[in-house]
């Protein structure tokens, strides 16, 4: 069953000459860009986008040339012209090298594009592409990704499908609730103090999240606090350059601030203790997990680059 499988999923970009010289195509510029997918036209293609859902991990593959992208989906598949991508902008208002895809939203729910917002953890140019003679490739436009040879190859030029920068939310939440319910010192009554009660590690040592209760509100942050203040602000400002796409998956604006000395930098963002019916803790891991979501992408870039810095 698809709702009972985790592992990655293999996309067909969709190029094709024919579409191209109607007038009419998909261009993986176009998705590599703006970070999204789409498929549709035809009933299959459509039943077979609509298999993924947000999480999803998956292999972009162009056609006649070879695997040209690693990424996460950030929304469910919907019409194309309905879509919002990573950017927070429309698909319909973005200037793409071939719009030509936002044409097709028929009423025939069969004959539609749809399309779903990316977030690439790594991506290639065309020229580029990764492939080799005998490479695993489908002729629809999604399918599950499981030839063994064909991972092997994809995670060795693109890395593993599990982005060993961030722990998985699933992994540490069950351990964050159970902690945030033995503890007292989590209260809804307002405290005077500010209070740490726990990090949580990225898999980059000194790139740490963390969870303060203060007198009113609470805050949840990314960390970078090494050693290396020039490492710190290497690490800061690359996550720092994709802010418009991380805030649109964090679904809020965040505050990012650097010390002087950049001995500490940081990603936060404050809530307000009273929000409504919900126990604190449980909103509090809630905003963890959001923020570990839309960081999760950068940081796995990071992981990878933090090889070559040191």
């Amino acid at each position: 069953m698809d709702a009972d499988y985790e592992g990655p999923w293999y996309f067909n970009i969709g190029e094709s000459e024919k579409d191209y010289r109607d007038g009419a195509n998909r261009r993986w510029e176009d998705n590599q860009q703006h970070g999204f997918v789409s498929a549709g036209r035809l009933a299959k293609s459509v039943r077979e986008i609509k298999r993924l859902r947000q999480g999803s991990i998956i292999y972009g593959y162009l056609n006649a040339h070879g695997y040209v992208g690693f990424g996460r989906l950030v929304s469910d598949p919907v019409p194309a012209l309905r879509l919002v991508l990573p950017s927070g902008t429309m698909l319909a208002d973005s200037h793409l090298v071939d719009a030509s895809i936002l044409s097709y939203d028929d009423s025939n729910d069969d004959l539609r594009e749809y399309a779903a917002g990316v977030q690439w953890f790594a991506t290639v140019s065309r020229s580029e592409a990764k492939t080799y003679p005998g490479i695993f490739y489908f002729r629809g436009a999604v399918c599950k990704l499981t030839n063994a040879a064909t991972l092997g190859f994809l995670r060795e030029g693109f890395g593993d499908e599990s982005p060993p920068a961030v722990s998985d939310p699933r992994d540490w939440l069950e351990a964050v609730l159970t902690r945030l319910r033995r503890t007292r010192q989590f209260p809804n009554a307002p405290e005077t103090a500010t209070k740490y009660y726990f990090d949580i590690k990225t898999g980059l040592p000194g790139v740490h999240y963390s969870l303060a209760r203060k007198a009113e509100s609470f805050k949840v942050g990314l960390y970078f606090e090494t050693p290396d203040t020039m490492l710190n602000r290497r690490l800061f400002e690359t996550v720092a350059s994709q802010k418009q796409a991380i805030e649109a998956i964090a679904g809020v604006a965040l505050e990012w601030r650097s010390s002087r000395s950049m001995k500490r930098c940081c990603v936060e963002v404050e809530h307000p203790a009273d929000l409504g019916e919900r126990p604190l803790r449980d909103l509090a891991v809630l905003a963890l997990v959001k923020l570990s979501d839309a960081c999760s992408g950068p940081l796995h870039e990071l992981a990878i680059a933090a090889k070559d810095w040191r």
